[in-house]
């Protein structure tokens, strides 16, 4: 019951995820500019990041083992409050965009930032999830962090 929580988080973020790349095929047929350093813009990334050529037999298989352990240290080890958020962003993210994988093959990318690659908002997750682990593990109390 005390894990529920990791579950319904993770369908809350990969739910978000999957709405927002739906929405973004069926209202981003065409570039949208929003600001000068802003535009939807619809893309489907086969590759890793950066668009990173890679076979997508592999990228699944890292994915599903990087999850395995992602999954063990959620439901399994004793966190911090910060060690949980993050890993459930990295977890969620990396759900998200697994399930593009394995149904359509790529991954779909809508948000472009000046002319950084476009991504999406599993790819926010999962980055808001390292810089948040590893801010608190570089700056974080250590004292309120359970140990093992």
């Amino acid at each position: 019951m005390y894990k529920l929580k990791y579950v319904v988080g993770t369908l809350l973020l990969v739910g978000i995820d999957q709405i927002s790349k739906i929405y973004a095929q069926n209202h981003f047929l065409e570039e949208m500019k929003v600001f000068d350093f802003f535009r939807l813009k619809l893309t489907y990334n086969s590759g890793i990041a950066f668009s990173i050529p890679i076979s997508q037999g592999i990228v699944i298989f890292l994915t599903v083992v990087i999850l395995a352990g992602l999954g063990y240290q959620l439901f399994f080890k004793k966190l911090s409050l910060v060690e949980n958020i993050a890993l459930l962003l990295v977890f969620g993210g990396a759900i998200g965009n697994l399930v593009d994988r394995i149904l359509v093959g790529t991954v779909t990318d809508f948000l472009a930032f000046w002319s950084f690659p476009i991504f999406n908002l599993a790819d926010t997750f999962i980055t808001v999830g390292i810089v948040l682990f590893l801010w608190d593990e570089v700056f974080g109390n250590k004292k309120n962090h359970p140990k093992g």
